[in-house]
């Protein structure tokens, strides 16, 4: 398992980003650096994900993946249940995902956000 961490590059009301507003996720990545959609298959734990702002309650959700949709995640607001949370659509780079790389979201209410990865790091599965 990998954590990728990313803060905000640009999106809706922050068009020169915010260092302090981050995204994490912890993924598989393949061989070629790319999330890894049959590893995400394969594992029976979720992969999670959080939204850290510092004008905002934290988020804590997971990541998920679908063979026609594609990558995205569920981030609920306070106590609600993941399966009332709105998705996040993300488009990973088609590079390896490294420092530097951007990410690309879409909100629930379909706002692009545009995020720079600034680690991945090498964790323990939990």
């Amino acid at each position: 398992m990998h954590e990728l961490t990313m803060t905000l590059l640009s999106g809706p009301g922050r068009p020169l980003g915010d260092a302090m507003r981050r995204i994490r996720v912890q993924l598989a990545l393949d061989q070629q650096g790319a999330p890894d959609p049959q590893a995400w298959r394969d594992d029976p734990a979720p992969w999670r994900a959080w939204m850290e702002a510092p004008d905002a309650p934290d988020r804590t959700g997971d990541i998920q993946h679908e063979e026609d949709f594609g990558w995205y995640f569920r981030l609920p607001d306070g106590d609600n249940d993941l399966s009332d949370a709105a998705t996040w659509v993300i488009h990973f780079p088609q590079s390896p995902a490294r420092p530097g790389e951007t990410v690309i979201t879409r909100g629930p209410e379909g706002e692009d956000w545009a995020w720079r990865i600034v680690a991945v790091e090498e964790r323990p599965a939990a």
